[in-house]
């Protein structure tokens, strides 16, 4: 059983905090002591969640979230070449009743299944509930992490499942191969991306004991190998991962990580039929000014 989890918006207490690109930059810095970051940025005022869900599903914001979420995550996992799969996508209770509805649209053409989570509930609690539920008859459940603005190449699935088949419970597989894809509000440009343990499309074989662990209880991303098994797939473009000045993450303003503009290439400077062929994105919706 493959089990692929999206969080599209979730208001939790350790989810999206509306950080300045400056802090996010910092906060970024795994090799900076915490002490020393703290006093680069500060003590900002705590924000309660209800200033929060203001930001979170501010119409701006979530009209790029959906805009990424179908053109990009969505399209890429309807283009897989293995449909044996769930796509369950994580979603708050609190998410006002027109973007629900246009979500529920995505999910009549897409067929993703919609799980609601609670303020404050925990995700690796809410995940290992859900793969449970729909995992009753399994034997191995593989579990994986995909964000709404990234997408996987269409063999992903297929080269899991190839994995699995020689890896024992309780391995990590990680893709570290892939390409970045960043976005300027002018247009877009890719370059090609290494990085291990990258939580892109980073997935978790468990045998079915009742109580199934996932990806999410497995700890910070960087640092699986240290208490699990894993396996480093060499595969070339495993995935898309999307910059842009509303990642939640520091892909968009951190040089060290995304490189400068003089590294990417303008996308109508590569083969969009790869592009269409393998992860499912159309290339001249996603480069045109935004």
């Amino acid at each position: 059983m493959n089990l692929i989890f999206t969080r599209f918006s979730v208001l939790t207490p350790h989810g999206f905090q509306n950080r300045s690109p400056r802090e996010t930059s910092i906060r970024s810095k795994t090799y900076l002591p915490r002490w020393l970051k703290t006093r680069l940025i500060g003590r900002p005022a705590k924000k309660s969640l209800d200033e929060v869900a203001v930001q979170l599903f501010a119409p701006e914001r979530m009209e790029e979230r959906f805009f990424y979420f179908e053109h990009v995550c969505l399209a890429s996992l309807a283009n897989q070449t293995s449909q044996a799969f769930r796509h369950i996508v994580m979603v708050s209770p609190e998410m006002p009743a027109d973007q629900r509805k246009r979500l529920e649209g995505l999910q009549s053409r897409f067929g993703f299944v919609i799980v609601e989570v609670a303020r404050d509930a925990s995700i690796t609690k809410v995940a290992q509930a859900v793969t449970k539920t729909h995992s009753a008859d399994a034997e191995v459940i593989i579990t994986s992490r995909l964000d709404d603005d990234d997408a996987l190449c269409k063999d992903f699935l297929q080269r899991t499942d190839d994995i699995v088949q020689r890896s024992r419970p309780g391995t990590v597989i990680s893709f570290p191969n892939g390409i970045e894809m960043k976005f300027d509000g002018k247009g877009a440009s890719v370059r090609p991306r290494f990085f291990p343990f990258f939580a892109l499309g980073m997935a978790y074989v468990e045998a079915n004991n009742g109580r199934p662990k996932t990806i999410f209880g497995c700890g910070q991303h960087r640092f699986v190998a240290e208490k699990h098994a894993c396996h480093c797939d060499p595969m070339a473009d495993a995935y898309v991962v999307s910059a842009h000045a509303g990642n939640d993450s520091n892909r968009f303003v951190d040089n060290r990580a995304i490189g400068d503009a003089g590294d990417h290439t303008d996308i109508s400077q590569v083969d969009a039929a790869y592009y269409a062929d393998r992860f499912g994105l159309d290339l001249k919706r996603l480069g045109a000014p935004r």
